[in-house]
């Protein structure tokens, strides 16, 4: 696959660049909002509170009488049918809003989307970062250079912690910066041009590329083979107990009257 490659600074020019297919996959639309869903629900706070009817500064106390006044039988002005009373089942500022997503699905996830940004034509390679002194008009002359409108935000993609590059995109509002090794979906779907550097693009290869991906290695029939070591059995000694014939009983002697 070929991006187009251009110069951020200096003289203007462009040219054609071989990329891995690897590191774009199939567009999965299902997928991506899952990610954008789990994304924007980690970035809540959780922080909202109401009160209960127990917390509110009203009177707990009966404030008018039992009978006669056609009313119902209310104890208290904190019940939560008054205006500024307690809130019946509200955010108890403990939420926990935090979801949980596997890798293999934010890599999936990212393949999709630089998939779909390539496919509207929005990623370009760059050159001539390097030279920033942490000027904003540095990356102003970036944006320029990227023909984007007001309300556009470019995605910068960069190998290592570029700070003079940082220093001059913090102030310009549709400018953001990611590192390749961190990068996510939802940085690549919140932008309208994506601009991956030279440097980077080694990086988000080894990433996302499959062959790079440990595979189980494959054992031989021959070394599933254990060798299995014969224990002999210690012989057993026979009992050199002599057998006892067996005696005849004794014959009786014969009786007198028997002699006779």
């Amino acid at each position: 696959m070929k991006l187009t490659q251009i110069a951020l600074t200096g003289a203007k020019r462009t040219s054609q660049v071989e990329v891995e297919a690897d590191i774009f996959g199939s567009i999965n639309p299902d997928l991506l909002s899952q990610v954008v869903y789990i994304y924007r629900s980690n970035q809540r706070q959780g922080g909202a509170k109401a009160k209960t009817r127990g917390e509110v500064n009203l009177t707990k106390t009966k404030w008018y009488r039992q009978k006669g006044t056609g009313r119902a039988r209310h104890g208290a002005r904190s019940a939560n049918l008054f205006v500024g009373g307690g809130v019946s089942h509200g955010p108890t500022g403990q939420e926990n809003w935090k979801k949980n997503l596997s890798v293999k699905m934010k890599r999936a996830a990212l393949k999709s989307a630089l998939s779909m940004a390539v496919d509207n034509q929005m990623v370009v390679l760059a050159t001539g970062l390097a030279g920033f002194t942490g000027k904003t008009k540095e990356a102003s002359e970036v944006v320029n250079r990227l023909d984007l409108t007001a309300k556009q935000k470019a995605l910068i993609v960069v190998a290592g912690d570029y700070q003079n590059l940082q220093r001059s995109a913090k102030n310009i509002a549709n400018l953001n910066l990611s590192r390749a090794d961190r990068l996510n979906a939802f940085e690549v779907l919140a932008a309208d041009q994506i601009v991956i550097t030279n440097e980077a693009l080694p990086v988000l290869e080894q990433r996302l590329s499959t062959a790079n991906k440990t595979q189980p290695t494959q054992t031989s029939a021959n070394s599933k083979k254990t060798n299995k070591t014969v224990t002999k059995k210690p012989d057993v000694k026979k009992s050199s107990v002599k057998k006892v014939a067996a005696k005849k009983p004794a014959a009786k002697k014969p009786t007198a009257k028997e002699q006779k």
